[in-house]
């Protein structure tokens, strides 16, 4: 209709759109180009002078972007980019409240913590209640790491989960059968019995990430591996068992920490700076409703007409966030039960 009316010279999907940028452009390569968001960004200076920045790491350890309530690999390495190269930002404390998650997801992140420390920028770790396994791991090799005497931490271990569901389906007269051209193929099939070559390779994976665990904390906290091993093994210690023990440099809280990086950074006056990211629209409209009438998790487990309601608010505020076609226009199943 826009184009009839002379408002739009022609209808073109993103290929063709691409291509005739190019073709006007002169270049079958990439050429230079501003995105619409840097475009439409109003630029306004920010004098802000040496800070510490703060990044929250709270939940679950997991791979890719994750919502709120969890850590995701890719939003805790943007975020530790930007205090990387932020020039202000002259030390960093890394807060931590998880009981790990994912080991390539923690991996990550400490990876992306020690490109900090590369930058010449110190960084100090806050434990708050919990920081364990994976929350160890991404707290492994920090300049310092300060928790309070009763945080959980340690729990210095690995293993694997593979469900397999072969027993339930044979109940229900479900079997399966098949020809293999080697010993791993169809190793992974929930439907079958873990094989003893796969069971002796998910073993030797554990082992080699127990040991790189190991070694992580040796390097980071200037201990042997055997004295690491000793107190790892998945043994859980409070915050004051973990300094004796050398897991943890000295006790405090965030307060603390934050002085003692700005201490390290060598900075006497300094502003604190939390760095996160924004909430969408629909993420700040529940958080707002949970806060003004207490609709949350808790709320949502309640016996009564407020458990109902609240899990059914929560419920499709997740399907609203999840729903982002640009014209609001959906193919779903509204009979075939939960879409999220």
């Amino acid at each position: 209709a826009a184009r009839e009316a002379g408002l739009v010279d022609e209808v073109l999907d993103d290929e063709a759109l691409m291509a005739r940028l190019r073709a006007l452009a002169g270049s079958d390569d990439a050429y230079g180009r501003v995105a619409l968001a840097s475009y439409q960004r109003p630029v306004v200076p920010q004098v802000f002078g040496d800070a510490v920045g703060v990044i929250t790491a709270a939940g679950p350890i997991l791979m890719g972007r994750q919502p709120p309530g969890a850590i995701g690999s890719e939003n805790m390495a943007a975020l530790l980019a930007d205090a990387r190269e932020d020039d202000d930002i002259k030390a960093l404390v890394l807060r931590v409240d998880s009981g790990g998650g994912s080991v390539l997801a923690s991996e990550v992140v400490r990876e992306h913590v020690q490109r900090v420390q590369a930058a010449g920028k110190p960084v100090v770790v806050s434990m708050a209640s919990t920081a364990a396994s994976g929350g160890y791991w991404i707290a492994a090799t920090a300049d310092e790491i300060w928790a309070a005497p009763t945080t959980i931490t340690g729990s210095i271990g690995v293993f694997a989960i593979l469900p397999t569901f072969e027993e339930s389906l044979r109940a229900v007269g479900i079997t399966r059968d098949g020809v293999a051209t080697g010993p791993l193929a169809g190793g992974l099939d929930p439907m079958r019995t873990l094989s003893e070559p796969m069971r002796r390779l998910l073993q030797a994976s554990i082992e080699h990430g127990y040991g790189r665990f190991v070694a992580l904390v040796a390097e980071g906290r200037g201990l042997s591996p055997e004295a690491v091993d000793a107190v790892g093994q998945g043994r859980i210690w409070t915050g004051e068992q973990a300094m004796a023990r050398g897991l943890v440099d000295r006790l405090g809280g965030l307060d603390d920490a934050i002085a003692r990086a700005a201490e390290l950074a060598d900075m006497p006056r300094f502003a604190v700076r939390h760095l996160e990211e924004p909430p969408t629209p629909l993420q700040a409209l529940a958080q707002r409703l949970i806060e003004d009438f207490g609709i949350g998790a808790q709320a949502a487990g309640q016996a009564g007409l407020v458990g109902p309601v609240a899990r059914s608010l929560l419920a499709e505020w997740q399907l609203l966030d999840a729903l982002n076609d640009p014209k609001h226009v959906y193919a779903l199943c509204d009979a075939c039960g939960p879409l999220l």
